[in-house]
């Protein structure tokens, strides 16, 4: 796995790399002969999920943390944030995303059809499909095939949206981060939707419990910003990056200011123009 990161190749190139290459073998502690290289490079991906199954987040970062730290400044300030990850990568072609959104739309009308005991709508789903099969078995694609299956596949899918509406989104996993001088640890991870703005609390205690020193800084954008995260960070000194609520003080005092000096010049055009009548009234 270190050397997947490090080279960036994929796992049949890693595998390759590594039947021919002695100083990967030497890191790995292993030794290929030459008669007998590793052909099933799909072990890079059976290692990978046999780790990921085993594999206690907290414990390991904790670990990280520790080795870390030494090297690490500005741990007093915490940055957080929340993202979701993308599921199934693949390289993304124009036929494979139209199939999958046809197969997609197709296999939900089917089951509301069914739910609902309503016939099916009439379509040529199949006649697409086969002709999708077919050509996905030539080697040899020829650019007029994939124009004219391209067409017949938008507008199966455009007669299809009519048929169905609304498509929901689905996503991978959803992971809260913080960020320890520019290193990223997971405080919570969930395939389920959750709202972050309430883990503020969860990732400073997370963050002072991996290195041991006083959060005295918080980065984070609005969605952190609610009441009870500002009055706790109030509560601890603890700066943070939160837009102020309201109208600011010092803009408030010149406003008030400025309010009272026009009042006052107002005032006294009023009480020159009520002496000059009096003085009028009396030399009448």
């Amino acid at each position: 796995m270190v050397l997947k990161a490090y080279t960036g190749f994929s796992d049949r190139q890693l595998v390759e790399r590594l039947n021919g290459n002695i100083h990967y073998q030497i890191f790995c502690g292993i030794m290929i002969p030459p008669s007998l290289p590793i052909t099933n490079f799909k072990i890079v991906s059976a290692i990978r999920n046999e780790i990921a199954s085993r594999l206690d987040i907290d414990s390991f970062q904790e670990v990280l943390a520790s080795h870390w730290k030494p090297y690490l400044d500005n741990l007093h300030v915490c940055m957080t944030d929340a993202t979701c990850y993308e599921s199934h990568m693949r390289f993304p072609t124009d036929m494979k995303l139209l199939w999958e959104s046809l197969e997609w739309l197709y296999r939900h009308i089917c089951r509301h059809c069914r739910d609902l005991g309503i016939r099916r709508p009439r379509n040529k789903y199949r006649n697409v499909a086969e002709s999708y099969l077919s050509y996905c078995k030539k080697r040899k694609r020829r650019a007029s095939r994939t124009r004219m299956l391209k067409r017949r596949m938008i507008k199966l899918l455009e007669k299809l949206l009519s048929q169905r509406d609304g498509i929901h989104s689905e996503y991978g996993a959803k992971v809260n981060n913080i960020q320890i001088d520019g290193i990223s640890f997971i405080e919570h991870l969930s395939f389920k939707a959750f709202n972050e703005g309430i883990r503020l609390k969860d990732c400073i205690r997370m963050q002072q419990k991996l290195m041991n020193v006083r959060v005295r800084c918080v980065a984070a954008d609005s969605i952190y910003a609610n009441n009870a995260n500002r009055k706790f960070c109030t509560k601890y000194g603890i700066s943070t990056s939160f837009v102020r609520k309201g109208r600011a003080a010092g803009a408030g005092h010149k406003a008030s200011a400025q309010q009272i000096q026009e009042c006052g010049g107002i005032l006294s055009v009023l009480l020159q123009e009520k002496k000059e009548e009096s003085f009028k009234d009396k030399n009448a």
